[in-house]
């Protein structure tokens, strides 16, 4: 018995995961998660993010990313399979600067921004997600709030 490509494709993709996984994690997850680093999850719904950046189109997530909102901040995980390389992490409110409304043809979406010092995440919500988080904005006086947009009705 002879041996064939397809038996060796196990020796090749899960070292090609493993290093692709890495490179990308180092694109902007991996400084989130060193310094907003989570050990416990918050009690809490969780939503599934249908996109999101870090900075660069090569550090972008499609449908593999999660968020749970809760009084601390936003909490941010991968899928399991997408786990390796990316630790899950907490943003605390005050580094969230805008919630905007999206319009496109084939619906709306929402944005949330995120920003510290020396780098920023877009998250794509859904609607289900945005009503989850409208909870946790603290409208202040001015009618600004502490997502940096006024208040929107979902």
């Amino acid at each position: 018995m002879h041996a064939t490509a397809e038996d060796f494709l196990p020796f090749i993709f899960l070292p090609l995961w493993f290093v692709v996984g890495f490179i990308v994690s180092r694109m902007g997850w991996h400084g989130f998660a060193q310094k907003y680093a989570a050990s416990v999850r918050p009690p809490g719904m969780s939503f599934n993010c249908p996109a999101a950046s870090f900075g660069s189109i090569l550090a972008s997530y499609r449908n593999v990313m999660r968020v749970v909102f809760s009084e601390s901040g936003v909490y941010v995980y991968p899928m399991i399979l997408f786990r390796v390389f990316h630790q899950p992490f907490l943003i605390p409110w005050e580094k969230v600067v805008a919630l905007k409304k999206k319009t496109r043809f084939w619906g709306d979406w929402y944005e949330l921004s995120v920003r510290d010092r020396n780098s920023e995440i877009r998250i794509t919500l859904t609607t289900g997600a945005v009503k989850a988080l409208e909870s946790f904005r603290k409208v202040r006086p001015d009618g600004t709030d502490n997502f940096g947009a006024s208040p929107l009705r979902v």
